[in-house]
């Protein structure tokens, strides 16, 4: 027998041993959910109150780190309702919400890594947003002088306003006004087609959310609603 043949029970095994050892620790030091790592947790995302004539709902995606690492099969409720999760990424909806001014919007993050707290994002939801006019689906002589009155009460400024037709059921963005200061403005009615239906959607400004323990600096989880109303043009 060869002296390496020889050596090769001594010294070859436990180097292979040990490399793959080595290997199993660098891959489980980013993704292995015992093993947490140090540094704050970071969170990035938005959650927003929708609000139609007929329903409203709550939706949120937000993505998650601690120290750097993407915080990988958590557990979050938006409230209390669980979000998808989708690597780091948490995201979803809760229906049938009736949400008004000063409701709390909580969302809870359980990290994946043993032995660690839950994380909780407080915030209070504004006025909402009420259309004045146009009402849904007014029918609104177009194509001659003057303007359309669009109006609303509720939220936060600044606000974003959009206005799209519907053509074959999907939404084309017709014109849109940010950084809008009140809750109305007028657009001329020759910028309007007989025949189509509109749908008006308006946005409000951010507000951010606070937690009840550290966070990394760079965290930005905010708060914002949308509204629709829409009407047809004759």
């Amino acid at each position: 027998m060869k002296k390496s043949e020889a050596l090769w029970p001594v010294i070859g095994l436990p180097f292979l041993m040990a490399v793959f050892a080595g290997l199993a620790l660098a891959d489980t030091s980013t993704t292995h959910s015992r093993i947490c790592p140090a540094g704050p947790m970071k969170f990035l995302g938005r959650v927003t109150i929708n609000s139609s004539p007929d329903r409203q709902y709550v939706s949120a995606s937000i993505q998650v780190w601690k120290g750097g690492v993407k915080a990988v099969n958590g557990r979050m409720t938006l409230l209390e309702a669980s979000l998808r999760c989708d690597e780091n990424l948490y995201h979803g909806s809760k229906n049938g919400t009736t949400l008004g001014a000063g409701s709390m919007v909580p969302v809870v993050f359980q990290p994946p890594w043993i032995g660690l707290p839950a994380w909780t994002a407080t915030l209070a939801a504004p006025l909402p947003i009420r259309f004045g006019t146009p009402p849904p689906g007014a029918r609104i002589r177009v194509g001659g002088p003057g303007t359309l009155t669009i109006a609303w009460s509720g939220g936060t400024p600044p606000y974003k306003l959009s206005i799209y037709y519907l053509d074959g059921g999907r939404p084309t963005l017709l014109l849109a006004e940010d950084s809008l200061a009140a809750g109305r403005t007028g657009i001329p009615l020759t910028r309007f087609t007989r025949g189509r239906t509109y749908e008006i959607d308006v946005a409000d400004g951010e507000r951010r959310y606070s937690f009840d323990r550290e966070v990394d600096p760079a965290t930005k989880l905010v708060l914002n609603q949308t509204a629709m109303t829409w009407f047809e043009a004759y």
